[in-house]
């Protein structure tokens, strides 16, 4: 692999704490170490392969042989690395032609056809495994990016004037903790969806009936889709107005870290949070140029917010009130 066919294929951020590289046809991403984040250097800013050889030659201080070796071996193990965590849940996103489809089990279901913007089923209603609107939710966070709106995988809530993300795979508890929350005097904004507003300082505002408002939306498209109808989507931009909200926080959850009484947070480096962001902000379209803007999004917003990994109690009983006991001490030491 060629530094100009490296640069097209991957994209590098380095930060302090470390470096994060980017697979720009698949998704995927690579926490690098020390070595791995040199070779990735050379390799993204040299004009030829000879180039980069002889640099890293010399930062290694290693014969040419020798660094040949090693970039090849790198780039091979890169090769052989799995590209991008596998999604879950019945439905998958991809590129069919000119239009995107939802397909289950393989075999589509809904089509996007993102020049028309037109969402349009690909089999008879009769033919689905679960309710129209189901899979017309599943894929209005990708209508949303098509209309140039951010969107974060996330349930939300505000508590003393503070509003938590919390994002996770299906199953990590995002929700449930945030219902949680909500519960003990928290108040809710969003459950799934956390519609991000755009500009220099991505993520620190969201749009406060923004997951509402596609919704509501969504559930006139699922009956207007299901008489056979295309159903434009342009007007689903909407969901993306009205007042918005700052966001401080988010919290990654994960089914595997359920233990203890209390709401735990471990702030994560910026490599971390930008790793975690890649995975939990939903993307539109596939390509490299669309997978570079995504990675300047998430690094944007690790910038600007305070990202942690979280630990909350496993079973209802102790969640809420380890909830409860949260929002009692941040009202408390906000007074």
């Amino acid at each position: 692999m060629t530094p100009t066919d490296f640069r097209a294929r991957f994209a590098l951020e380095r930060l302090e704490e470390g470096a994060l590289l980017v697979d720009l046809e698949g998704g995927g991403y690579f926490r690098l170490n020390e070595t791995a984040a040199i070779i990735c250097t050379a390799l993204s800013d040299a004009k030829d392969t000879p180039s980069a050889i002889a640099l890293l030659s010399h930062q290694f201080n290693e014969l040419p042989e020798s660094t040949t070796t090693l970039v090849k071996t790198f780039l091979q193990d890169l090769s052989q690395s799995e590209r991008r965590e596998r999604p879950t849940g019945p439905f998958r996103y991809s590129l069919h032609g000119t239009r995107y489809c939802l397909e289950e089990d393989g075999s589509p279901r809904v089509f996007v056809d993102p020049t028309a913007k037109t969402l349009s089923l690909a089999v008879r209603v009769a033919d689905l495994k679960y309710p129209v609107l189901d899979y017309v939710r599943a894929v209005t966070p990708k209508l949303l990016g098509f209309l140039g709106i951010r969107v974060l995988h996330a349930a939300s809530c505000t508590v003393a004037g503070e509003s938590i993300a919390f994002a996770g795979r299906s199953g990590a508890g995002k929700t449930t903790t945030a219902k949680a929350l909500a519960a003990a005097g928290a108040r809710l904004s969003s459950e799934d969806l956390l519609l991000l507003s755009d500009g220099e300082t991505l993520g620190t505002s969201f749009f406060t009936f923004g997951e509402r408002l596609a919704h509501t939306w969504a559930d006139l498209a699922a009956a207007q889709i299901s008489s056979g109808r295309d159903v434009p989507f342009g007007d689903l931009a909407a969901a993306a107005t009205g007042p918005q909200e700052r966001l401080h926080a988010i919290w990654f959850l994960d089914v595997t870290r359920r233990r203890g009484n209390h709401l735990q947070q471990y702030e994560l480096d910026r490599v971390s949070g930008l790793g975690e962001l890649l995975r939990h902000l939903f993307l539109a379209r596939a390509g490299a140029s669309n997978w570079r803007s995504q990675v300047q999004a998430a690094r944007r917003l690790a910038a600007n917010l305070q990202l942690s990994e979280a630990v909350v109690p496993d079973g209802i009983a102790l969640l809420t009130q380890a909830a409860a006991d949260y929002v009692t001490l941040v009202r408390e030491a906000t007074r």
